[in-house]
C-alpha cells in the first residue's frame, strides 16, 4: 500500500518541512483515506484534516458528516466547513482544492479557490440571511415579558380531567 510506503519512507528519511498528508485512495474493497505525519506515523479513517485552521475543520466534519451524503452536498459541507475553519483561523487563508475519490476515479470540486474569496461569499450570504431574518415580520413583534409569577403560571402543567 503506498500509505504504508510513505510512511516508511518519512520515518527512515525523518523530512522535515512537512506537517502532514492525506493519501486517499481506493483498494480492492473500497475507498480508504489515510493520514500519514512526518514522523511517518500512519493511521486509517473516513474523515482527516490537516494544517492550520483543521481542529476547526475537523469540529465542523463532526457535525456534518455522514455516509449517505450525496455529491452536491458533500462539495457544500466541504466548503462550508472551510469557511468555518478559515473565518476562526485567518492564518489558513490560501489556495485549496477539494477532491471527490470515488470507485470511478478521482474528481476535482473546488479547483485551485481563494479561500479568501469563498469566505467572502459565505459571509455576504450570512449577511444577507440576517437581514432577512431581522426583516421577518414575527421579529418586529415586541416581546411580551409578564412577571415571574406570570411566567411560573404559563410554564406550569395544565391537568385535565380524567372521566
Amino acid at each position: 500500500m503506498i500509505s504504508r510506503l510513505i510512511s516508511e519512507h518519512l520515518s527512515s528519511h525523518n523530512e522535515e518541512g512537512l506537517s502532514e498528508m492525506i493519501i486517499a485512495g481506493c483498494d480492492e474493497m473500497d475507498p480508504c483515506l489515510h493520514c500519514v505525519d512526518d514522523k511517518g506515523y500512519r493511521q486509517q479513517g473516513k474523515k482527516f484534516t490537516t494544517g492550520s485552521g483543521s481542529e476547526f475543520a475537523l469540529g465542523g466534519l463532526h457535525a456534518r458528516y455522514s455516509y449517505r451524503l450525496s455529491l452536491e452536498e458533500a462539495e457544500k459541507a466541504a466548503k462550508d466547513v472551510l469557511c468555518f475553519a478559515a473565518y476562526r483561523a485567518r492564518e489558513s487563508l490560501g489556495f485549496v482544492s477539494v477532491f471527490h475519490v470515488g470507485p470511478h476515479g478521482l474528481k476535482k470540486l473546488i479547483n485551485e479557490e481563494d479561500i479568501g474569496k469563498v469566505l467572502e461569499k459565505q459571509q455576504s450570504l450570512w449577511r444577507k440571511r440576517a437581514a432577512e431574518y431581522e426583516n421577518n415580520e414575527l421579529m418586529q413583534k415586541p416581546l411580551k415579558i409578564g412577571s415571574p409569577r406570570e411566567i411560573n403560571q404559563a410554564a406550569k402543567p395544565t391537568r385535565k380531567a380524567v372521566n
